[in-house]
């Protein structure tokens, strides 16, 4: 892990908010006091998040904002609907379930998730193949350009969001 400046504004300036103790790690969610970005630091690598989402994360977040995201996705699932949007790329895709309410309601809908459990709870409960690779990795190798891309509670949890933001207008039609 990596004591880093915000990843958004790169400001050293920043509050520490909580921190986050499981088994064999502990984080620091900070405030950037410039720009208002919340970002954990020190910064783990992507391999100790890797480990952290596959040991700790999965179990501690099942059940414990599906009521709270559903009501977020619909809301998100409408306003996508009403701007004619009919492919999406979802990057972060957990359990699919924001995927499959897309899918359902006629948007491609392509899920990327890099916690191999997560895929496989998709694949059972909903049915849906997502792409088991990081946010990085799969935009990296797109090879097609999508109307929409969502990143739901996702830019929080990786390293250089503002890479991932950059990596992804590459894949977004123009428009």
């Amino acid at each position: 892990m990596v004591i880093i400046n915000c990843p958004l504004c790169n400001s050293s300036n920043y509050i520490a908010i909580s921190k986050k103790k499981y088994p064999n790690v502990e984080y620091n969610i900070v405030k950037c006091n410039n720009c208002g970005f919340y970002y954990t630091n020190p910064e783990p690598s992507n391999e100790e998040l890797l480990e952290f989402y596959n040991t700790n994360y999965l179990e501690k977040h099942t059940n414990v904002w599906h009521h709270f995201e559903d009501n977020l996705n619909h809301e998100i699932t409408r306003l996508l609907i009403k701007r004619g949007v009919t492919s999406n790329l979802d990057l972060g895709s957990g359990q699919g379930r924001f995927v499959s309410i897309l899918q359902k309601k006629g948007i491609e809908t392509i899920g990327v998730e890099p916690v191999k459990d997560s895929c496989i709870i998709a694949k059972e409960k909903y049915s849906i193949e997502l792409y088991n690779l990081t946010c990085e990795k799969y935009l990296l190798e797109c090879d097609r350009k999508f109307d929409s891309i969502t990143m739901l509670n996702v830019l929080e949890h990786v390293p250089n969001p503002s890479n991932i933001i950059k990596l992804a207008k590459n894949c977004l039609k123009k428009g």
